[in-house]
């Protein structure tokens, strides 16, 4: 249960905290005051994004904090546009917000409008409602679901039917034969690139290395070099090192210039040879397209493609084990299915009655209210489509709610819903914004009883313009505007006995019998 709602820089509010009653707690004021925002902050502290432009001229942060039972939340937005969540003071995900939310507060708005007007909601609706009856099977149906999905992904991995299994072994086969023909070996491609920079650069190279190798041929100057070092390297040790450096560095140079001249003698330009290159390049990139970046990663598609080859020829037998099973699977999940349709069909003809016991109540009393059944292809929650289909006049055909019931009637249907629904929905606090729209005299006071009893196993807080309404409640608040600091802003008061006859007669009219008529209402 909703304990303390506390507001920092929301629109127009500077800072109010709002003690919640148990039972019945309303909230009235006048148009514009600022209700809205109260809504507001119960749809962002249950994990909805509000924009930044909604935090309070002047401010650079706003602040929801809400304190249920054994739950303290904390939600702020920054002027920045971003949030921070935080549960029992740690700091949690907008997606953990909203999974701890999801039973706190069930909030009856424009939001629950849309989802009736929406047929592909209606089951879930119904399912809901029937949680105890259908939740095991469709919970079994579910299992089987699942089971048939992973069965057509073994198959999948088989090759599937015979045809698209036989286009799998045949387009294997053209991929190990394209791969396995070409004979590629790992390292492959810096061979070739060298191969083919030496044969591209052939005449540089050889007129580079012909012109080192004379170049090396004709340093006389060296041998005279050392032919001058001989007759004196005995006299003194350094003469003698210098004269062993330059013999070493001759037999080096005499035994490169050597080498130079083998690698001229074998050096030969073979067109054919960089043909092939050529060609055997553009064959690798051309395998490197179609099966991996690299000759490494070509040969392991190899592999893998040779053992996916054998497995799709030997797979007969499991193929067939698969299939049978597949199709026992099949006729149990359609089994369950009919189950779970009747299932369906019982909560939904119980639901229907119930929600028109209470519209009965709400002088709707012509109405007349059933779901439609139609089947539609398997998916995870069954064969079921579901609409519900309403008239609200004896005489007039049923047709889908969404076209036929008028605003006034749609908030009487969805405050039935809510009684009926409301020990479907494990909360314990229910939120109505406005739920009297399109509604006056006699039915606002029918709607005020139904009000006043659903408060009495669960906290109910209601924004409201009915005297009726306003007049049930345990707790009431006033929701008002006014001017501070040449700054306008919004205030949240809890009400007095005598103060909330005075609102109630100022919802009523004003004057001296609206203030009768407000002690006629409280019960004074």
């Amino acid at each position: 249960m909703l304990r303390l709602l506390k507001i920092q820089n929301l629109a127009l509010i500077p800072e109010v905290e709002i003690e919640f009653g148990e039972n019945l707690n309303i909230l009235t004021g006048e148009t514009g005051a600022g209700k809205s925002i109260i809504l507001g902050s119960f749809n962002f502290i249950l994990g909805d994004k509000l924009s930044a432009s909604v935090i309070r001229h002047g401010e650079t942060f706003a602040r929801v904090s809400a304190v249920f039972d054994d739950l303290i939340i904390t939600r702020t937005l920054k002027s920045d546009g971003r949030s921070e969540c935080r549960v029992n003071d740690e700091i949690v995900t907008l997606a953990k917000l909203k999974e701890l939310t999801a039973n706190l507060i069930n909030i009856h708005g424009q939001h629950d409008t849309e989802i009736l007007r929406d047929k592909s909601k209606h089951l879930d609706i119904i399912d809901a409602f029937g949680a105890q009856d259908v939740g095991g099977i469709l919970k079994e149906y579910l299992q089987v679901w699942q089971a048939i999905g992973e069965i057509k992904r073994e198959v999948a991995s088989l090759g599937g039917d015979e045809t698209t299994r036989a286009m799998q072994i045949d387009i294997l086969k053209y991929q190990i034969n394209e791969i396995g023909n070409a004979e590629l070996t790992d390292g492959e491609e810096q061979e070739i690139d060298e191969a083919l920079a030496k044969a591209q650069n052939f005449e540089k190279i050889n007129l580079n290395l012909s012109s080192a190798l004379t170049s090396l041929n004709n340093l006389a100057e060296l041998g005279a070099a050392l032919s001058n070092l001989r007759p004196i390297e005995h006299i003194d040790d350094e003469i003698a090192r210098f004269a062993e450096s330059l013999r070493a560095s001759s037999a080096e140079i005499d035994e490169t210039a050597n080498a130079i001249s083998d690698y001229l003698g074998c050096l030969e330009f073979d067109e054919e040879e960089l043909k092939r290159l050529d060609e055997r390049k553009d064959l690798i990139k051309n395998l490197k397209k179609k099966y991996g970046a690299s000759i490494a990663e070509i040969l392991t598609f190899l592999e893998t493609a040779k053992i996916k080859l054998e497995t799709l020829e030997t797979s007969d037998l499991k193929l067939e084990e698969l299939n049978k099973l597949l199709a026992e699977k099949q006729v149990k999940l359609t089994e369950i299915a009919s189950r779970l349709t009747a299932a369906r069909k019982k909560k939904a003809a119980e639901l229907c009655a119930r929600v028109l016991t209470h519209l009965n109540d709400l002088a709707m009393n012509g109405s007349h209210l059933e779901v439609a059944f139609a089947e539609k292809s398997p998916s995870p929650n069954g064969f079921d489509d579901a609409e519900f289909i309403f008239s609200a006049n004896i005489g007039q055909p049923l047709k889908p709610l969404a076209s036929v019931i008028s605003g006034g009637e749609m908030s009487r249907f969805m405050l039935a819903l809510k009684i009926v629904t409301a020990d479907t929905y494990q909360v314990k606090t229910v939120v109505f914004d406005e739920i009297d729209t399109g509604i006056s005299g006699k039915v606002g006071s029918q709607i005020a009883e139904k009000m006043s009893k659903l408060a009495e196993n669960k906290q109910v807080i209601a924004v409201t313009h009915l005297a009726q309404i306003a007049a049930k409640a345990t707790s009431h608040f006033l929701i008002s505007k006014s001017v501070v600091n040449e700054k306008t802003q919004t205030t949240i008061l809890p009400l007095s006995e005598g103060e909330q006859i005075a609102e109630i007669a100022r919802i009523i009219g004003g004057g001296d019998s609206a203030l009768a008529h407000a002690r006629e209402l409280k019960g004074c």
